[in-house]
This record gives C-alpha cells, structure tokens and sequence, in this order.
C-alpha cells in the first residue's frame, strides 16, 4: 500500500511542482501585475469551462461503480463519448466568454481582448481537464497520466523559460506557448486511453445523456466552489485599481495549493481503489490514510509558516507585501485538506443530492460574503471568506465522516459475504 502511494505521489508531485516552477518564474519576471492580468483572464476562462461543463467527469466513478460489465468495458464503449462531450461543452465555453467580455465595460477596460483569445485556445484542455482526473483514477491508470503530464510539462519548463530568458518573452507569448502544450498534453492523454481500452468510435447519445443528467444533479457542487474560490478572483478584478490585490492573491493561492499536492494525490489513489474494490473494503485503510496525510499536512503548514518570510525576500520583494495574506490563508489548509480526503466517499457513493445541497448552500453564503468583504479589506476579505467557507465544509465533511464510519462498523458486524479482497488488507 505504502509503496503504491509513494509511486503515486512521486509521479504526480513531480509534474505539480514543474507547474509550481512555472508559476515561480512567470511571477518573477512578469512580476505582480503581471500575475494579476494571468489571474484575471485564466480564472475567467477556468470560471467559464467550470459553469458550462455541467460536472460530467464527477460522475464517471459513480458510472464505472454501477458499470455491470466492469470497467474494462465501460470505457471501451464510452471514452469516444465523453470525449465528444469535452469538445462540444467547450465551444459553449467560448460563446459564453465571449458575451460576458462584450457585456462588460470593466472587464474591456481592464483585461485586453488579445489575452482571452489566446487563453481561450486552452478551454479544450481546460474542460478536459474537468473530466480526465476522473477518468485515470476510476481506470487505475494514475501513474500513466501522469507520466504523459511529466513530459509534456518539462517540455514546457524548458521552452518558455529559454523563450523568457534569451528571447525576452511577453506575457502574451507565454499564454501562447501554454495553450499550445496544454493542447498537447489533452491529445495525448485521449490517445493513450483510446489505445489502452482499444475504444470503439461511437456516440452514444443514451450515455451522454446520462452523464449530463447525473452531472447537472452534481453541478451544484462545482458552481458552490467557483463561489469559494474563483467569484473572489473575478471580484477582486472588479474592485482593483492596477490589478495588484488579484496578484496577491494569486501568489498566496498558488503557494497554498503546493501545499495541497500531497491530499489531493492520495485522494486520487483512494478514489481508484474504492472503484476497483468497494469503498467499505478500503474504509479503514482509509482512515488511517487520511490521519497520516493531515499530519504531514499541519507540519508542512508549520514549516511554510517560518519560511515565507524569507522566501519572498529572496524570490522578489515585492512579494513581501503577501506574507501576512499567506500565513491568514495557512489556517484553513488542513480543514481543506480534509475536504479533500473525503471527496472520493461523495463520488462513489452517488450523493450528489446531499452534496449539492450543503456544497450550495455555503457557496451562496459564502458569496454574500465575498461582496462584503473585499470592497472594505480587498484581498484580507478574500482571504476571510475563505477561511469561513473551508471551515464550514470542514465540519460538513467530518459529519459524513462519522456516519460512514458508523454504517461500516454496523455492516461489518452483521454476517455477509466476503467482499473482493482490497490490497490495503494485507499492506501491499
């Protein structure tokens, strides 16, 4: 089990820090404006794609789980479909930027038209991206994905830094280079899982059907963490005069979501054991799991908490306007972390219902918030809102937490048959 974790983590931690990386170097030389106009037109497009794409990749473990030919055969008969899906939701993406820019005085004002349009090469991907997580982990082909990632994301460290540094490359070019390697990336991943299913070219309309059904009873989901994160980007645009407070901002969530890797890497390697195994085979493995990840996480906090102060002292001083704003949003890491972990038990499960629901519901408030905080404390009041809106869904996860751990105790008491035998129960 260890060992399987540690491959797993190594893998994809390896193409999140080379995205880290390019974060870094974008941030030191376009500066902090710079990353607040990256910011702003990203998370508009990112934004978009998450509004249009109606959640169908939350549902495919859910499918695949419920699948009565197995995985093998569900994605053999399915794959060409939800590719077909990604590539038709992301045209409805770009209509839809397309009317929000021209309806918006602020946003031609402030965001030139020349950026979202090449940002707006990469929605493909970016709506790919909503879905292939999804994909390799209920497939259990996490280390091919990203093995596919490692390459093409050193191709692109590589390239835009050599562009940056010897052909003083613009901002502009950058997003260039970035959407083209992204779209790389999106067509390689389509093929390895085409050949490695041996997928049958079809469009299966009942299928998609179904996927934009059960995404819709999900959707709520997504549009309650757009309300968490993106809506207080986007609102901060709005509010800004030279667009630094996004940059801010930016740079702090950035940094946080480092820290992240390492939750949302064993989140991934739970999710493909719970759709090859049954989610009570891997419940208590999974606690256990959970328990030495959230400790990793607090000392890894701790230690970011220390260090951030020197850090962009070196990195570039203007950066150092950002610490206080870093060690504010550090509070709500764990909690968020837990959030994290608990995402494969709503996935496999099917409640999307009850997840709509609570995901909704502190997303509205936390919403209301965000338009009370950030005109009076600007990126503090992003920061605020943030930390009230993982605290609540913290709480909200630890009581699912407590019941399916009850429900597995009482199932586990009652005489049945023996459930497929899970590699966590032997610590292989």
């Amino acid at each position: 089990m260890l060992k399987k974790i540690l491959v797993t983590i190594l893998s994809s931690g390896y193409s999140q820090f080379v995205g880290v990386c390019t974060f870094l170097i974008t941030a030191r030389f376009y500066g902090v404006e710079g990353r607040g106009v990256y910011a702003s037109v990203t998370t508009l497009a990112t934004f978009s794609v998450a509004l249009v794409g109606l959640s169908t990749g939350m549902v495919v473990p859910y499918l695949v789980v419920s699948a009565s030919g197995g995985r093998e055969e569900f994605f053999r008969k399915s794959l060409s479909t939800m590719v077909c899906l990604v590539l038709a939701l992301s045209l409805l993406s770009g209509l839809f930027i397309a009317l929000a820019y021209g309806c918006s005085d602020v946003l031609q004002a402030k965001l030139p038209a020349r950026y979202l349009i090449v940002v707006g090469l990469s929605l493909p991907y970016y709506m790919w991206s909503g879905t292939n997580d999804f994909i390799f982990s209920s497939a259990g082909e996490i280390v091919q994905q990203n093995r596919i990632e490692f390459i093409n994301r050193t191709a692109f460290l590589v390239t835009s830094f050599g562009l940056i540094l010897f052909n003083d490359l613009s901002l502009l070019g950058y997003m260039g280079v970035y959407a083209a390697f992204n779209l790389l990336q999106m067509v390689r991943e389509m093929l390895f899982l085409t050949r490695r299913f041996k997928a049958e070219v079809r469009l299966d309309l009942a299928l998609a059907a179904a996927l934009v059904r059960k995404g819709l009873t999900a959707h709520p989901v997504t549009i309650a963490s757009l309300l968490n994160t993106s809506l207080s980007i986007l609102v901060l645009t709005y509010y800004s005069v030279d667009l630094k407070d996004v940059g801010y901002f930016n740079f702090v969530c950035q940094l946080t979501a480092m820290i992240a890797i390492l939750p949302i890497v064993v989140n991934r390697y739970l999710l493909s054991e719970i759709t090859a195994h049954g989610a009570a085979s891997v419940w208590k493995a999974q606690k256990r799991i959970m328990l030495y990840c959230l400790l990793a996480t607090a000392a890894i906090c701790a230690l970011a908490f220390v260090l951030i102060e020197p850090f962009c002292r070196v990195f570039k001083q203007e950066f150092v306007g950002a610490v206080t704003l870093f060690r504010m949003i550090l509070v709500v890491v764990v909690p968020s972390s837990f959030c994290i972990l608990m995402q494969n038990q709503w996935y496999s499960s099917g409640r999307f219902k009850l997840m709509s629901i609570t995901n909704v519901s502190v997303g509205v408030a936390g919403a209301a918030l965000t338009f009370v905080t950030i005109p009076r404390f600007h990126e503090f009041g992003a920061a605020i809102t943030t930390i009230v809106s993982y605290s609540v869904l913290c709480a909200i996860n630890l009581v699912l937490f407590v019941r399916i751990d009850r429900q597995v105790k009482l199932s586990s008491s009652k005489p049945q048959a023996a459930p497929p035998k899970s590699p966590f129960a032997n610590g292989a």
